[in-house]
């Protein structure tokens, strides 16, 4: 939570166990614009709260009400407990006036070059490029765009998993599954493979571990036990796709809700969108990918998980097109 302090005494009020959940989860969620807008929600315009709320409601205006009013409860309690000074700016929002289909249009792509552009934005070549910081950075995005790959398998990519004749990636933990790629993202692994250090902040190089993976940490980052044999942890992937996000908005002023999974979702829909007959497209094509992935799921989930994937592709396409 951003400014955790203020908001667990806030929580400490909350005596129903369930408001106290909902107001924990409200709060995780807008932590990322918090950061973002770099102050508490209490201290925003209202401008700066309709953006919050655009981004974070979702498509049900349920959500919108319910987020609003917990927000405003929160600010009241600020005022009163002297954390600010000022009014309540929750007091100025109309639900009607949020924008539902905001959520979408951040948390997803419309196409591959709105992806290759904020590549553009992030990774261009001034005075602060560190190639052995930025192409592996570069390269965790593009695995999770194109090759829809999760953030616990690319961790687990080996160097001999990388089939540059083929143009294709071994998957490190579902056997027979290849994950199809292509030039740029061969070149930035053959960096990747062939990189013995890092250069720091400092101008001076940290070597990386000398091990079988594609990924891997710097030799003065190994703690608690860890070894040169020890694969990258995923949340090193998490924690840089989010500093993506924020280095974007920086650059461009625009703010883009980039997850692995929102990007592997988001070229899943371009896919789909793509084809001749998108409902025959995720019944077939989207189904045998699910079977390969998980082998062993049962009907019922298999039809409930494409059910689901659906009815966001509807809303993707909804607020996007």
């Amino acid at each position: 939570m951003y400014n955790a302090e203020v908001k667990k005494s806030f929580l400490n009020t909350i005596v129903n166990e369930n408001s106290y959940k909902t107001c924990m989860t409200i709060f995780n969620k807008i932590e990322e614009m918090e950061s973002t807008f770099g102050k508490d929600i209490c201290e925003m315009s209202v401008d700066e709260i309709m953006t919050v709320l655009d981004l974070n409601t979702g498509t049900r205006f349920t959500n919108g009400i319910q987020m609003i009013s917990i927000l405003k409860s929160y600010v009241d309690w600020c005022i009163q407990n002297g954390k600010i000074v000022g009014e309540n700016n929750f007091e100025k929002i109309d639900y009607k006036e949020i924008d539902q289909s905001m959520s979408m249009k951040t948390s997803y792509l419309k196409d591959e070059q709105e992806f290759e552009d904020i590549c553009a934005a992030i990774f261009k070549r001034d005075a602060f490029y560190i190639e052995g910081v930025q192409i592996p950075r570069e390269l965790i995005l593009r695995l999770c765009f194109y090759a829809e790959m999760d953030t616990k398998e690319i961790v687990l990519i080996e160097k001999e998993q990388v089939d540059f004749e083929n143009k294709v990636i071994l998957s490190p933990v579902r056997p027979g599954v290849k994950y199809c790629v292509d030039d740029k993202i061969l070149k930035l692994c053959r960096f990747c493979i062939d990189m013995t250090a890092v250069e720091s902040q400092k101008g001076f190089d940290e070597p990386v571990c000398n091990n079988k993976y594609l990924f891997r940490s710097r030799k003065c980052s190994l703690r608690y036990g860890k070894t040169e044999d020890t694969p990258m942890n995923p949340m090193f992937i998490t924690r840089s796709i989010t500093q993506i996000s924020r280095d974007y908005y920086e650059s461009t002023d625009i703010y883009k809700e980039i997850t692995q999974k929102k990007l592997a979702d988001s070229h899943r829909f371009i896919r789909i969108h793509n084809s001749s007959n998108p409902e025959m497209y995720i019944k077939t094509v989207i189904r045998d990918e699910i079977l390969t992935q998980k082998p062993d799921i049962n009907k019922k989930n298999l039809n409930n998980q494409i059910f689901k994937l659906e009815k966001l592709y509807k809303s993707w396409v909804k607020a996007l097109f």
